[in-house]
């Protein structure tokens, strides 16, 4: 339904939030902040601009009689943030926008069953966007939102990755290649810690791709994880913090390209000579990205010392008990469908090779689709890798590297006569169904994503923390905090730099008096406080994704995970970004001083395995 306003209309919303759809001539609508005013446009057409004004819609056109039409200016529409969120986001949030994210967070930590939490997020969006109608707002849940998070060609793509390389690394266990990859690791690998230290290195390798390293590290190292009793909820946080922090810090990553991006519409809102190449500032504001370069720092004082606090420390303490169950159970359980037969050679290689093809295969695949995309767009080669990156589709060459390598899983297997064609096509979809859960709760993150962009929650989070007068000094830790806020309770770091960059560039480039440090400062908080919400937030998609590759469960996984990730997020706002903002110290000191801190927290809290307190 559409709504056809007349002219000199002024409607007040008093409920606390409104939401509209416009489907006329079935058109996507994008929608974002005006920089500087607390004020949402609405990229629709190219006729009569119309603004929505705080919580008023207000109508200024020359036509009363025709139906409203809605536009932004071209410059405006760069900073779309539909795109970002992944939904069509139309409405100015009010603190009723919370109650989507607050519900499932309740859900989830009450009954700890995330997919009874994400639906319940999901329908209370849709109570607030139609007039607060159960029956409706249930109809719309499953008809519309979780639909249209299903059918997005980028989350169908995900999806179908995430099949493909379900089927191919149940090849690889059917046929014996996960056991003796694990075989051939334990050289390296003796016991729990080393486990742990091994797995952290080979993320280092898989520096382009957060979903690739995840999934990669996740489920080569699984089965090892169980022969030497490594704490699962451990290893899921080193996979996850590693993938995530290093992927997004990377210059040649599938990150970089949105990153630059982001810039360049940040910059081009600005609008000043004086400023460098968008890319130069994207890798000038990598030192004042504190939280996620203190968190690996965290991961190597993890590895190093032992040590662990907290929900952590209690889940390493049940990790013998936990692994004695379930060798008792097991010795009770016949092999499951996965398992390989007693007969089955077990060949390091049968597992190595599918893995370093989907690898190859798929950081090739962005470096073609990326060039292929440039020459589209018409830019003069020769195109750098870097360049190449910034353009490409990851999730397509994900897709690409997956397929290629389920291929040459099922050629090595019917080569050697381990299994016949029709066992690995058993074992294929065996490994498909494994994944069903996971995909399921994935789908239902895109479509609580898409709520939480409908009603504004991030817009009305950056509008309540930003108003009010503000001293220089303090835009980039208040930055922080609404990466920090916003990240959490949305589950996206791309959505995060959408909704602040528009908002952080302007105002850091007027109250900084058009100081370039400060500026790069201010998009080193955005850049740094979007993974906040990304390394533990149960609506996260590499949250998800980092349960399914480990076999962690979600609610243990961000249970053990937020009290580090709170210290560091904590020690990175208040010594990181306040004694730069101050002046204090630099952005290489203030790192320096946050590590200590935190290696001093964990030095002093922390406890090794099955060490009690003295």
């Amino acid at each position: 339904f559409f709504f056809i306003i007349r002219r000199g209309l002024k409607m007040q919303f008093t409920s606390g939030f409104f939401a509209i759809l416009l489907l006329a001539k079935c058109n996507t609508l994008s929608a974002f902040p005006f920089t500087g005013e607390r004020r949402l446009g609405v990229v629709y057409t190219p006729k009569a601009p119309h603004i929505f004004n705080g919580g008023h819609l207000l109508h200024g056109g020359t036509q009363p009689r025709r139906p409203a039409v809605f536009r932004t200016t071209p410059r405006a529409s760069m900073l779309g943030l539909a795109t970002s969120l992944r939904g069509g986001a139309v409405g100015v949030g009010k603190a009723a926008s919370l109650l989507p994210p607050l519900a499932t967070l309740a859900v989830a930590t009450t009954t700890k069953q995330v997919s009874i939490a994400l639906l319940t997020g999901i329908w209370s969006g849709c109570l607030l966007l139609n007039d607060f109608k159960p029956l409706v707002a249930f109809l719309r849940t499953f008809d519309k939102y979780i639909i249209d998070a299903v059918a997005d060609p980028e989350h169908a793509a995900v999806l179908l990755f995430t099949f493909i390389l379900g089927g191919t690394i149940a090849l690889v266990q059917k046929g014996g290649g996960a056991l003796g990859l694990a075989k051939l690791l334990k050289r390296f690998a003796t016991d729990a810690s080393s486990c742990l230290r091994t797995a952290a290195l080979l993320a280092c390798l898989i520096f382009f791709d957060d979903y690739s390293s995840i999934l990669i590290v996740g489920n080569s190292f699984r089965p090892l994880v169980g022969m030497l009793g490594v704490c699962v909820e451990k290893f899921a946080f080193v996979c996850h913090t590693m993938g995530v922090c290093l992927s997004s810090m990377s210059p040649v990553s599938s990150w970089i390209g949105l990153e630059v991006g982001a810039l360049s519409a940040a910059c081009a809102t600005i609008g000043s000579d004086a400023l460098p190449d968008p890319f130069l500032l994207c890798m000038q504001s990598i030192p004042y990205r504190i939280f996620p370069l203190a968190m690996l720092a965290f991961v190597v004082a993890l590895l190093t010392t032992d040590k662990d606090f907290g929900a952590m420390k209690k889940a390493m303490e049940q990790t013998p008990q936990k692994q004695a169950s379930q060798q008792d159970e097991g010795s009770a359980i016949a092999p499951g469908p996965l398992d390989p037969l007693p007969s089955t050679p077990l060949r390091a290689t049968n597992a190595i090779v599918p893995f370093m093809t989907i690898i190859i295969a798929a950081f090739s695949g962005m470096v073609i689709d990326g060039k292929n995309a440039l020459t589209k767009m018409g830019t003069a080669g020769p195109h750098s890798l870097v360049a190449a990156l910034s353009a490409c589709d990851s999730v397509k060459a994900l897709l690409w590297g997956s397929t290629l390598g389920g291929v040459v899983a099922v050629t090595l297997l019917l080569s050697q006569k381990i299994m016949n064609l029709g066992d690995a096509v058993t074992a294929f979809t065996e490994g498909m169904r494994e994944v069903i859960e996971p995909c399921v709760v994935l789908s239902l993150a895109w479509a609580l994503g898409s709520i939480i962009a409908a009603t504004g929650t991030a817009t009305f989070l950056a509008s309540a923390l930003t108003s009010g007068g503000l001293p220089a000094w303090g835009l980039a830790p208040l930055t922080s905090v609404l990466a920090y806020v916003i990240s959490f309770a949305t589950g996206s770091s791309f959505g995060t730099m959408g909704i602040l960059f528009p908002l952080v560039g302007p105002l850091a480039w007027t109250l900084g008096g058009q100081s370039v440090p400060m500026l790069t400062h201010c998009f080193g908080a955005v850049l740094g406080g979007c993974i906040f919400g990304n390394v533990f937030s149960p609506i996260a998609d590499t949250t998800v994704l980092t349960v399914l590759a480990t076999r962690c469960t979600l609610p243990n996984h961000v249970a053990t995970a937020a009290p580090y990730a709170l210290l560091v997020g904590g020690l990175s706002l208040l010594v990181g970004d306040m004694s730069i903002s101050l002046g204090l110290l630099g952005p290489v000191g203030a790192l320096a001083a946050v590590v200590a801190l935190q290696t001093a927290a964990l030095s002093i809290f922390g406890r090794r395995p099955n060490k009690k307190d003295e």
